[in-house]
Parts: structure tokens; C-alpha cells; sequence
């Protein structure tokens, strides 16, 4: 050969190498070569850009011991030691990695390069980025697994059966194939003893069930459903078919059994609803917008006279409404369109009999305030409002009596006092002019006349008071408790200091009250505390607290006390449990805190047992 052609060989060689590294440098392939100690030698450049290195980096990188995790180095070395065997290529799969600590899913094929005696002199491999097929994969197996396990956990049976044909090509039977653990719990049938079984043996129904639904699925592909009553079962089930491919058909099926059971059930509770709403006489409607359906019950045809299943439209039910009220229900239902609540009672024509009922709905809307529907409840309430009516004319009636009553108390008391007077008066004089005068039996029947006329005196004034507590002008003011007790503390001063009495209080709030009566409702009871003490100084404590909404105060004393049965009656008139002369009084000035409490909204109580004192209890709204 000339040096010339030699010349010209040797540039043809380095151009196609100079090619060919041009080709593996622009691949995006990853490429490289590596000495069977595991030093990269040549490489292009997306091999370092896979894993996130420079190119010198990368050149210093030992691809066993730095680029490969060591769960793979062990596995990788048997991988090459068979390539070193056979001498054939190998194509595997393994993870590399990166310079940031990730790993990549990689496949690699790699080739081993001998020397001119036969010795292996170093690798060379193409390197695949696997990562999005390694997503697909995982992908797949967790939708397959999604998958067998809402099979496993579908709570309706599925079952999956493939058409047995005759020799003339038609079907005469089917076959399970297979089935999910719901499909026994339905059927009561053990999955592993049905399955490959012939449905006409397997379900025991001496012949195929619904074979001629189920092969029209199976050969047209055409998704059927449907009910049914399976006898053999004694079950109700709903029944979807759907076919994979010709020839197999998949079965939905679920146990309504216990559905068909409440929709029958409900049938009877609509029955009996519609005899307690006649029994009631009370209706309800239900108005759907959607379907611009309004549906009556039985028992509001009844109520407005309407023939039952008649045609209904709102015009229809205004003009049952009795004239004089057909505006305001139309306004009420008109404002009820905008939100704003419907709770009427208006009258109604049914022929020439006029009655009254109550109306209440709930509408629905949509976010944008659009009506889609709602309900209601129509009350047949004639009785109650004749009723109402007749009460109203009793409650005219007797507070006309009981004012009358009032005045009668008020008179009669206040005229009793003149001729109660004179009798005073002139017994007093008689028995002054006239003492010594008369003898002893005459002397005794004037002081039982004196006496008797103070008595009568003191009872006239009592009854004038109480009448006055339901008379009297009463004007709650914004009140300071303290400030009535130290008022009222001066007054009885006298009496608190003939008793030895000792009397202590806690801070009291500020109420709203009538400063009058609530002065003299304490008066009463501190009185009365001081009246009925034992042997030892009385000791009065007053207290207040309060609970929730209202105030409770206490007059708490160490008197003689009352047997606990006696606690309701002592607040009624004239009611005493001791004579007069074991201690004077008239037996109304209980009467008289009771209705002052009253007055104010509140509730009086006492709390007692014989010889160990008496609690008085009232409450003031807060």
C-alpha cells in the first residue's frame, strides 16, 4: 500500500470516528465506557447530565463505588460476572445515584470489550432513564390493586359468568367464572364451590335464570337493569348486567330485600298518615319547582273541598280563600318567596261554611335565591278558633267581675271604717265614763267590744292594703336594694331594739322595681321574723344571689318555725297557725308578699322545720 493511501485511509478513519463521537455526543441517549475496576473513561454528555454532574465530576467518579447504591453493587457484579462468562451483551436493570442523594430507575445494556490477547478490557454501555415507564408500572400496579380491591370490597355481589352454547350455536346455559366475597354473603353461595359450575345447577333453579336477558347482553353488549323476585332465594335484588367482551357477561347485583321491605312499610305509613292527618284534620303539601309539580295529601283535598287528585295550581287554592283574606295570604306568600318566613292563619269558603285554618312552609332556594321548591302543613284549627272566641268573651267577662270584685273590696273596706269607727269610739267612752260605774260581767263585755273593734280595724286595713297591691299604680324604676333596706331599717328600729333583735344583709344589686311595694314586701318578712322568734334574740340574715335570668333573695331567721307541710298554705288570706293571742296579726301579710312577688314576675317560697327557723325565698327577674 502507498504512504498516499494510507495517508488517505488513516483521514477516512479518524473522520467517521470524529462522526461517530459527534453522534454519541448530541445522542440524548446516556453513553459511556468504564475500566473493569469501575473508572469512567469516555462519555457523552447526557450520561453526568442524568445524574446532575459536570463533566469533570463526573470524570472522577468511580461508577461502582460512586454512582452505584450498595444494595445493587453486589447484584450488579453478578449481572457482569455472567457477561465475562458468555461474552454476550446484557441488558438489565438497576438505579443510580445522583449527585443530590435521589436514586433514578435506569436500564442499561452493556458490552464488553476484549484486548488483541482475549482479556477483558473494559465495558461499555447505553444507559435508559426508566423513571416514567417505573411510574407507569407502579401506576398499573396500584390501579390493579384499586382495582381487585373494590372488587374485594364492593358491597354488592359481582360475579362474572361466560355463555355455554348447544350445537347449534345458541345458549343454552352460562357458566361462573368467578365472583367477590360479597357475591356469597348475598346469595349465601361459597364462592369456591360455584365457581366453573353451570348457573342452571349452581343457583338450583332447575334452568338458567333470566338465561335470555343475560345472553342479550352478552351478544349485543348493551347494558341491561333491572328487579326482581328470586324465588329459590326469597330475595329481592337489583340486577345490573354489563358484557366485557362476546360471549361474557358481569352481574351487579345487590339484596334490596331489605329496601322493598321499607318501601312497603312506607306504603302503610302513608296510609296510616293519611288516616291521622284525617283524624287531626290536618294536610300537608310539597311544591317542586324543577317538575313544577304542587302535590296536596288526601287531607288537604279534604279540608278545602277540592275533589282528591284534582289538577292544583296556586289560583286555585286563592280562590278557596275567603275574600276578605285573599289579600293578605297573597301578600304573606309573595314576601315568602323572598325568604321571609309563612306562619298564617287565615279563613277559608268551602261551600257556604266558613272555616279557619294554619298555614306554615319552608321553601327551598338555591345559592342565587332561586326558588326550587318546598313544603308545608295546612291545620284545620275552626274548633280552636271558636273556641279562642268563646274564651275571649269569658276573659271580657271576668275581668269586668273581677274588677267590680276590686272595687267592691276596696268600698266595702273603706265604708266599714265609719260605723267601725263610731263603734270604737263610743265603746272607749263608755267604758271611760262609766268604769266602776257598771260591774265586773259589764266591764268585760265593753273590753271584748273594744278589742273586737281594734281586730276589725286592724283586718279592714290589712284587706285595704292587699286590694291596693292589685290597684295601686306600678311603675318598675331602675331600684338600689341597699338603699330600701336602710329606709326600711330605720322605721323598725323601735321594734328591732324591744326584741334584741340582731339583723345583718349582704350587697344587694340594683333591679327594677316598685321602690313602694318592694319596701313593704321586705317589711313583711323582716317583721314577720322578728314576730315569731323562740326563746333566744331573733337573728335575721337577708341574702341575695343570682341564678340565670333572675335574683333570689332570702329572709333567713332563727325563729320558732312551721312544720314543712304548712309552707304552701301560709301565703294564703287569713291562713294562721297560731291563735291571736299567742300572737297578734291578721294572717295577711303573707298574702300580701305573694302578690307582690307576683307583680314583678317572680316566685315565693319558704323553707322550714318546727323549732329551728324559717327561710323566705322570692326571685326578681334580673
Amino acid at each position: 500500500m502507498s504512504i498516499v493511501k494510507a495517508q488517505e485511509e488513516l483521514r477516512e478513519s479518524q473522520r467517521q470516528a470524529t462522526l461517530l463521537a459527534d453522534l454519541v455526543e448530541l445522542s440524548s441517549q446516556p453513553f459511556g465506557t468504564g475500566y473493569l475496576d469501575g473508572r469512567i473513561d469516555i462519555y457523552n454528555s447526557a450520561f453526568p447530565r442524568l445524574l446532575g454532574y459536570s463533566k469533570e465530576e463526573f470524570s472522577a467518579l468511580n461508577w461502582s463505588k460512586d454512582l452505584t447504591p450498595p444494595e445493587w453493587q453486589e447484584k450488579e457484579a453478578a449481572i457482569l460476572e455472567e457477561l465475562h462468562r458468555t461474552g454476550r451483551p446484557v441488558r438489565y436493570e438497576k438505579e443510580y445515584r445522583r449527585k443530590d442523594g435521589t436514586r433514578v430507575p435506569v436500564e442499561i445494556l452493556v458490552h464488553l470489550r476484549r484486548d488483541k490477547q482475549g482479556e477483558p478490557s473494559f465495558y461499555y454501555a447505553f444507559v435508559t432513564d426508566i423513571t416514567a415507564r417505573k411510574q407507569a408500572e407502579a401506576a398499573l400496579r396500584e390501579s390493579e390493586t384499586r382495582f381487585r380491591t373494590l372488587f374485594e370490597s364492593m358491597r354488592e355481589g359481582v360475579a362474572l359468568h361466560e355463555l355455554v352454547y348447544d350445537d347449534h350455536g345458541r345458549a343454552m346455559d352460562y357458566r361462573i367464572v368467578s365472583t367477590n366475597p360479597s357475591f356469597e354473603k348475598h346469595t349465601g353461595l361459597k364462592s369456591e364451590q360455584v365457581q366453573g359450575q353451570l348457573a342452571s345447577i349452581a343457583y338450583g333453579a332447575g334452568a338458567a335464570p333470566y338465561l335470555e336477558e343475560f345472553a342479550r347482553v352478552a351478544q349485543t353488549g348493551r347494558a341491561y337493569a333491572f328487579e326482581t323476585f328470586f324465588p329459590p332465594m326469597q330475595r329481592h335484588f337489583q340486577i345490573s348486567v354489563t358484557s366485557p367482551k362476546p360471549g361474557q357477561f358481569v352481574t351487579v347485583f345487590e339484596d334490596i330485600t331489605p329496601r322493598k321491605r321499607v318501601e312497603e312499610e312506607l306504603r302503610e305509613s302513608r296510609e296510616d298518615l293519611n288516616r291521622a292527618q284525617a283524624v287531626a284534620h290536618a294536610g300537608s303539601w310539597r311544591l317542586d319547582v324543577q317538575r313544577n309539580t304542587l302535590t296536596w295529601s288526601d287531607e288537604t283535598y279534604r279540608m278545602f273541598g277540592i275533589p282528591l287528585g284534582a289538577a292544583l295550581t296556586y289560583e286555585m287554592f286563592l280562590a278557596a280563600v275567603h275574600p276578605d283574606d285573599r289579600g293578605y295570604v297573597d301578600q304573606e306568600w309573595t314576601a315568602a318567596l323572598t325568604g321571609e318566613p309563612y306562619d298564617i292563619e287565615h279563613r277559608i269558603l268551602v261551600g257556604d261554611e266558613v272555616k279557619w285554618v294554619s298555614e306554615k312552609a319552608e321553601l327551598e332556594f338555591d345559592p342565587e335565591g332561586r326558588l326550587l321548591g318546598g313544603f308545608g302543613s295546612v291545620q284545620d284549627i275552626t274548633e280552636r278558633k271558636q273556641a279562642e272566641e268563646k274564651l275571649q268573651r269569658t276573659l271580657v267577662d271576668l275581668e269586668r267581675s273581677n274588677q267590680e270584685l276590686k272595687e267592691f273590696a276596696y268600698v266595702t273596706s273603706h265604708d266599714l271604717q265609719e260605723p267601725l269607727r263610731k263603734i270604737g269610739n263610743f265603746s272607749e267612752m263608755v267604758a271611760t265614763q262609766y268604769q266602776g260605774r257598771l260591774d265586773d260581767q259589764a266591764d268585760k263585755y265593753l273590753s271584748y267590744i273594744t278589742d273586737g273593734a281594734k281586730r276589725m280595724k286592724d283586718l279592714i286595713n290589712d284587706l285595704l292594703a292587699l286590694s291596693r297591691v292589685g290597684r295601686a299604680d306600678f311603675t318598675l324604676i331602675s331600684t338600689d336594694i341597699n338603699d330600701i333596706l336602710m329606709g326600711m331599717f330605720n322605721d323598725i328600729q323601735p321594734l328591732v331594739q324591744e326584741k334584741q333583735a340582731e339583723i345583718t344583709h349582704e350587697a344587694f344589686p340594683t333591679l327594677k322595681v316598685n321602690p313602694l311595694q318592694m319596701r313593704n314586701l321586705l317589711q313583711n318578712l323582716i317583721v314577720n321574723a322578728l314576730k315569731f322568734h323562740g326563746n333566744q334574740p331573733p337573728r335575721i340574715h337577708i341574702s341575695a344571689r343570682q341564678e340565670g335570668r333572675e335574683w333570689v333573695m332570702a329572709v333567713r331567721d332563727n325563729g320558732i318555725g312551721f312544720q314543712p307541710q304548712y309552707a304552701e298554705g301560709i301565703f294564703n288570706v287569713f291562713r294562721r297557725l297560731h291563735t291571736k293571742e299567742e300572737y297578734p296579726g291578721t294572717g295577711i301579710g303573707l298574702a300580701i308578699c305573694k302578690k307582690i312577688v307576683e307583680r314583678h314576675g317572680g316566685r315565693i317560697w319558704a323553707e322550714s322545720e318546727l323549732g329551728r327557723g324559717a327561710t323566705f325565698y322570692f326571685t326578681i327577674p334580673a
